[in-house]
C-alpha cells in the first residue's frame, strides 16, 4: 500500500510538471505572438504613415496646379505646340526656345523648372504666359 500511494504520489507530481510544461509553452507561444502582432502594427504605422506623407504631396501639387488654372492668361502658349518664335517673342532665347521644344511633353508649366529647361527665375518671368495641356 505505502508503494502504491508512493507511486501514486510521483505519478501526480509527474502530471504536475507536464502540466506546467504545458503552460509554460503556451505563455511562451503567446508571448511570441503578441511581440509579431506588436511588430506588425509598427510596420502598419510605418505605411500608413508613407501613405499620409504621400496624399499631403498630392494635394499639395493638385493646389498647386488648380491654383495656375485660377491664375492663367487665357491667351497663354502651350508649351507642347507653340513655336521657337513665340517662345522668343516672350522673352526666351532662341537656345531656351530650343530646350523647350527639345523636353516636351509637358504635363504642367512647372516642368520647365523641374525637367531643367529653365532656372526659377527664368520661369517666374514666363509663368503667366504659358500653360501646357
Amino acid at each position: 500500500m505505502k508503494t502504491t500511494k508512493k507511486s501514486l504520489f510521483l505519478s501526480l507530481l509527474l502530471m504536475l510538471s507536464l502540466a506546467g510544461c504545458d503552460t509554460q509553452t503556451a505563455k511562451n507561444k503567446s508571448a511570441d505572438d503578441t511581440e509579431k502582432i506588436k511588430q506588425e502594427s509598427r510596420d502598419a504605422a510605418v505605411r500608413i504613415k508613407e501613405g499620409a506623407r504621400q496624399a499631403g504631396k498630392d494635394v499639395k501639387a493638385m493646389a498647386q496646379g488648380a491654383k495656375e488654372g485660377w491664375n492663367e492668361d487665357k491667351n497663354a502658349l502651350d508649351l507642347n505646340t507653340c513655336s521657337a518664335q513665340q517662345l522668343t517673342a516672350l522673352g526666351l532665347s532662341q537656345k531656351q526656345a530650343s530646350l523647350v521644344i527639345r523636353n516636351r511633353p509637358y504635363k504642367s508649366r512647372n516642368e520647365l523648372v523641374s525637367k531643367g529647361v529653365l532656372s526659377q527665375q527664368e520661369y517666374n518671368d514666363i509663368q503667366s504666359k504659358v500653360t501646357a495641356k
